[in-house]
């Protein structure tokens, strides 16, 4: 009996992992992700440039972007962004290529605090 509930929920484990899909992690290629998010695939970009660092996750038509680093920017600043993420909904075959340009790139159309902050400070520059 315990042999057939061992089976059962082998099997179960089995069929789950079949069709959960695993993220892509395209680390620092932009293609592999844009191909993913396209699809509405789950997949993962790390973003480095001369400002600092960005992490992209795709899932369900969003992507999120949290941004990770600032490089050469004053600590306020710093304290500022670092931590805050957007989430930029889309429909499939329509992600918003402007999002893997740089770390800070444009948010129109997105959502979240950090979002919201580079709005502030594009309204102030």
């Amino acid at each position: 009996m315990i042999l057939v509930v061992l089976l059962l929920l082998s099997a179960a484990v089995a069929s789950i992992l079949l069709f959960v899909p695993f993220p892509t992690d395209c680390k620092l290629d932009k293609n592999c992700f844009m191909a993913a998010a396209q699809a509405c695939k789950p997949a993962s970009l790390t973003i480095i440039d001369d400002r600092g660092k960005a992490t992209l996750e795709s899932r369900d038509c969003t992507i999120t972007k949290t941004l990770t680093r600032l490089d050469a920017a004053a600590p306020e600043m710093e304290e500022y962004l670092v931590g805050q993420s957007m989430m930029c909904s889309y429909t499939q075959g329509n992600a918003p290529h402007e999002l893997v340009i740089g770390i800070t790139s444009d948010a129109s159309g997105c959502e979240g605090e950090l979002e919201r902050r580079l709005q502030l400070i594009a309204a102030t520059v």
